[in-house]
């Protein structure tokens, strides 16, 4: 769903013991890329991240720093549309964009790109690349009508899962029990139990 709007929020003062709050409205006066936002995040580092149609924009409390598509450099964010942001560890973000699923090193401000050429650009939509991630760092990823996939941090790639039943996803989340919910199109939910069985993630039932 997208949102037109001015970003409002509440920054706490890291300076004062007391319980101030400074309330600030930002725009694209003050450097936002874009004023359609899809997702507001914030990470560990309290680092404010904000993904639009035209940009991931990150804001530290004074000025907005923008990821955009660089012509030639694969170390560059893989699309200016951004509909979704995970944390898989400090300094450490997934991104989910509308041509590929992105991850971002913050320290090394590097990007690495995966799935960007799994699909026609004309057919991708905001559920074509859909990411989840729990506490544990486990990361799945939904690429559209080709399946689900978990990463492989050793190999550094995803790899499939292996559900035989076609879905038209919407939305995924993988909780601390390394239980993956899945809602489709048609509004039905679905629980996959995952296992760890050597360097492999293999579901083990589905509900």
């Amino acid at each position: 769903m997208r949102y037109t709007v001015n970003i409002f929020f509440l920054l706490l003062s890291l300076m004062s013991e007391a319980n101030n709050y400074d309330i600030r409205v930002l725009s694209n006066k003050d450097g936002l890329s874009n004023s359609s936002v899809n997702v507001v995040f914030q990470d560990s580092n309290k680092l404010m991240w904000f993904g639009t149609w035209d940009g991931l924009n990150m804001y530290n409390g004074k000025e907005f720093r923008v990821y955009k598509p660089s012509t030639g450099n694969a170390e560059s964010i893989s699309n200016n549309i951004i509909r979704d942001i995970i944390e898989e560890k400090k300094d450490i973000l997934w991104i989910a964009t509308d041509f590929g699923i992105n991850r971002l090193n913050i320290r090394e401000n590097k990007f690495e790109r995966f799935f960007v050429d799994s699909l026609h650009r004309e057919v991708t939509n905001e559920h074509s690349y859909l990411i989840a991630g729990n506490r544990s760092g486990r990361i799945i990823a939904s690429v559209y009508q080709q399946g689900i996939y978990f990463f492989h941090s050793i190999n550094n790639r995803f790899e499939p899962l292996d559900i035989d039943e076609p879905l038209n996803i919407r939305k995924i989340i993988i909780d601390d029990k390394d239980q993956l919910w899945i809602l489709t199109k048609e509004k039905l939910l679905f629980k996959i139990a995952l296992r760890q069985h050597e360097d492999q993630l293999i579901v083990t039932d589905i509900d």
